[in-house]
């Protein structure tokens, strides 16, 4: 099957996440198995969950004797895998592309548009989560006249409403 521009949107932001242990003909050789082309071409369609994640790395369950997580657990040399983010023990950065359209198709003719995201995540998920606040919305905040004014109307009891129908909608379309 020929690689569409989304397709080749795709292998490159993998080579640029995971260079120089990937190259782009090891990242296209994975794309290319008939699971993962199955499982981004559902991702594209609009079908399943709106996020992949991809990650080089072993697959180590991460979890110990015990049951509990442990950074000692057998491993295996690295591989390519996709995962949506909740099954493996993350060791290394990863990164991830987010449907933006819901359960609407991406245009895969186009190779990138803000349809599909891209993103990384260090092997420290709340060092990346304080970069892209500190770096990413601050300025958005500190230009906005609004921000740190509350309206009357938003009670912490109407804000916990109001996060509620978040989380359920947000949930509800992945």
């Amino acid at each position: 099957m020929a690689l569409t521009p989304r397709h080749k949107f795709v292998v490159q932001k993998i080579t640029e996440c995971f260079s120089p242990s990937l190259d782009n003909t090891k990242v296209q050789s994975f794309i290319r198995k008939n699971e993962n082309i199955a499982r981004l071409n559902t991702f594209f369609a609009g079908d399943g969950s709106g996020k992949i994640f991809v990650h080089h790395q072993s697959k180590s369950t991460g979890v110990g004797p015990d049951g509990g997580t442990d950074n000692a657990a057998e491993k295996t040399e690295p591989e390519l895998f996709f995962s949506n983010g909740d099954a493996h023990y993350m060791d290394t950065k990863c990164c991830y592309f987010l449907r933006s359209t819901g359960g609407k198709p991406v245009d895969t003719s186009v190779g990138n548009d803000k349809t599909v995201l891209y993103g990384e995540i260090s092997e420290s998920p709340l060092e990346t989560i304080e970069a892209l606040l500190s770096g990413s919305f601050q300025g958005l905040f500190a230009s906005s006249a609004e921000w740190g004014k509350v309206s009357l109307h938003l009670t912490p009891c109407r804000c916990r409403i109001l996060f509620s129908r978040f989380l359920f909608h947000f949930k509800k379309s992945n």
